[in-house]
């Protein structure tokens, strides 16, 4: 299962690769300015990922060290444009701690994206260690909503959450 959901825009910068042309009357003169996108491979084991900041628990040479069961991670906030979970946060020991972090180390209009076993998924029940299973529910708790009109579906699962208070 792959899920894919964005930090709210706040900013104003529609591009990731400016132009600004100045135009003189002898000499035209260029700037170019390239706006590095950060990218994060959260639990990365031995997928160390180019172009990532690969980052878990164990040296697999190449990876930043750090636990990801503790808060907070060595990030500044709105850092990464760009956070890929691939089979990690069915692992974690709280899983509303790990994703309000993403969330916070996350730029606005962020991606994060999310593979995790199907809890029907017999690869799901395999692991001893899996503690939450996922479903496409799994992330209804943390959608933004802002001040825009709601479809149905949208009003019926806000009135259908399990967890209101995101303890």
């Amino acid at each position: 299962m792959s899920i894919q959901f964005s930090k709210q825009d706040t900013s104003t910068c529609p591009d990731f690769v400016f132009y600004f042309y100045f135009f003189l009357p002898i000499l035209s003169l260029t700037f170019h300015f390239t706006l590095y996108i950060m990218k994060l491979n959260i639990g990365c084991g031995k997928d160390l990922k180019p172009g990532y900041l690969n980052l878990d628990i164990v040296d697999y040479g190449g990876n930043q060290i750090h636990d990801i069961n503790s808060f907070p991670y060595p990030f500044e906030p709105n850092t990464f444009d760009e956070i890929y979970c691939s089979h990690i946060l069915e692992h974690l020991d709280s899983f509303h701690k790990t994703v309000t972090e993403l969330y916070r180390i996350a730029k606005p209009n962020g991606i994060i994206i999310v593979y995790a076993p199907f809890f029907l998924n017999t690869k799901y029940f395999g692991e001893p260690d899996h503690k939450i299973p996922f479903s496409i529910r799994t992330f209804d708790n943390y959608e933004y909503i802002g001040n825009r009109k709601l479809k149905f579906y949208e009003k019926w699962k806000l009135n259908h959450r399990t967890n209101y208070e995101g303890k």
